[in-house]
């Protein structure tokens, strides 16, 4: 299991289900936004980083804590959730 601040606002908490399969949960976060998962193989300098971050998927949380499953192409990923707009 993995506990991060993601930003100011945020708290995520990873635990990995099996395999590729995880379990994100937002501990603290807005559900006014909506959070856009990426994962990327390994963690990049600020030249680099928008060509390894790869978009899982968007999430809009109903209420917090929001719960929901992230499959990930691979085994050893690194993960970051980005605040965007709302999406319905």
């Amino acid at each position: 299991m993995v506990s991060l601040t993601v930003t100011t606002n945020s708290q995520l908490r990873i635990e990995r289900v099996s395999g590729n399969n995880y379990l994100f949960t937002i501990l603290k976060g807005r559900t006014d936004k909506s959070y856009e998962v990426q994962q990327a193989p390994a963690l990049c300098g600020p030249c680099d980083c928008a060509t390894l971050w790869q978009t899982l998927g968007v999430v809009s949380p109903t209420s917090i804590p929001f719960v929901f499953p992230v499959q990930s192409s691979q085994a050893q990923m690194f993960f970051r959730l980005r605040e965007v707009p709302r999406v319905p």
